[in-house]
């Protein structure tokens, strides 16, 4: 069959797992149900400037506890 040729671009359900989990301890590193509901927002596609309104902070507030996620998980990042 000519579709055994392409991978499976689905995840192994581990993988999933393994990702959610570490998403999760990522979430927690935050101490901050805030600076959590502004990433989770973020992730769902909403703009800095729809969190402010959504949450009634300025844009500049919420770009300041953006930068401050960045910072806590500067770890993370593989060069």
């Amino acid at each position: 069959i000519l579709l055994d040729r392409y991978p499976d671009r689905q995840p192994e359900p581990s993988i999933d797992a393994m990702m959610a989990d570490e998403c999760r301890m990522m979430l927690n590193q935050l101490n901050d149900p805030m600076l959590e509901k502004i990433v989770l927002l973020r992730l769902d596609g909403y703009s800095n400037d729809e969190i402010a309104q959504q949450l009634n902070y300025s844009r500049r507030t919420i770009q300041r506890m953006l930068n401050l996620v960045k910072d806590a998980w500067s770890h993370y990042v593989v060069e």
